[in-house]
């Protein structure tokens, strides 16, 4: 039987630093050679994914933005979410007098306005996260209305603050906005979607675009961001790193990612 193979990238396809493992590489390409599909599905822009993933036609499918948009092999949009130009203005009016820093995944790129790009830098974070996220956005020179006047759609937004006890004082604001969903991906950051995205809807609307049922998905996933897709999926296999949450909510638990784990679930699956 043909499935369909769908994995979160950071801390979970990707090692803590940030790298693809061979092993993964090699299982995908096994898969692959098996007639299966793979997509990776992340909250990661379309440009953010790994080279060695959108090479050698080893994704089928490409869920981006945290489940807000779904591409093609080709790289053609085929399904979206974005939240509203008026959502990312009064997201950032309470960021801003907390000094959270915004960040909007719009038009292909990661856009953030020059004066809070410090934020990054001085933020509790991995070196590996810092050095990524520094790496992928475009700073605007500019008032954030006059940025999101120049953005045609937005996927999603991220709020970042510099310690855990300051993303604690945005959270009740964020919980009465109720057209969007926010998730807290890190103790100190935050992913902001329209209501009607998740990668689990993500998933469902590539299960049913294949005509697939649901036993034929599986899913590996490490975070909270995680659980949705793990909820339509026949098979879910959490990280040995991944969140307590999300391994409760799995149907398996394989390796950490430093160690491959993805390849190894694949593996005791019986998939490769």
């Amino acid at each position: 039987m043909k499935h369909l193979i769908l994995s979160d990238m950071d801390d979970t396809f990707l090692t803590s630093n940030k790298m693809p493992p061979a092993d993964n590489i090699a299982a995908v390409d096994a898969l692959k050679r098996a007639g299966n599909l793979f997509a990776p599905c992340t909250g990661r822009h379309l440009g953010g994914i790994p080279v060695q993933l959108r090479e050698a036609g080893r994704s089928d499918y490409y869920v981006c933005d945290s489940g807000a948009s779904v591409y093609d092999a080709a790289g053609t949009l085929i399904w979206s979410r974005p939240i509203e130009k008026q959502q990312a203005l009064d997201v950032f009016a309470v960021a801003k007098e907390l000094g959270i820093e915004v960040d909007l995944y719009a038009d292909g790129s990661v856009h953030t306005i020059a004066d809070q790009m410090w934020i990054t830098d001085n933020a509790e974070l991995k070196p590996s996260v810092k050095e990524y996220l520094s790496s992928i956005r475009v700073p605007f020179d500019g008032a954030f209305e006059a940025l999101v006047d120049s953005l045609d759609v937005i996927n999603r937004a991220s709020l970042l603050a510099l310690t855990a006890e300051e993303m604690d004082k945005i959270m009740p604001h964020l919980a009465e906005m109720h057209d969007v969903s926010a998730v807290r991906v890190l103790p100190n950051a935050v992913e902001i979607t329209s209501k009607g995205a998740s990668k689990g809807s993500a998933v469902e609307a590539i299960r049913e675009r294949l005509g697939m049922e649901t036993s034929q998905v599986i899913v590996f996933g490490d975070s909270v961001n995680d659980i949705s897709m793990f909820e339509v999926a026949g098979t879910s296999v959490a990280m040995g790193n991944a969140v307590e949450s999300c391994k409760a909510r799995a149907t398996y638990v394989t390796a950490p990612c430093d160690e491959a784990g993805v390849a190894r679930g694949l593996e005791m699956l019986g998939l490769i």
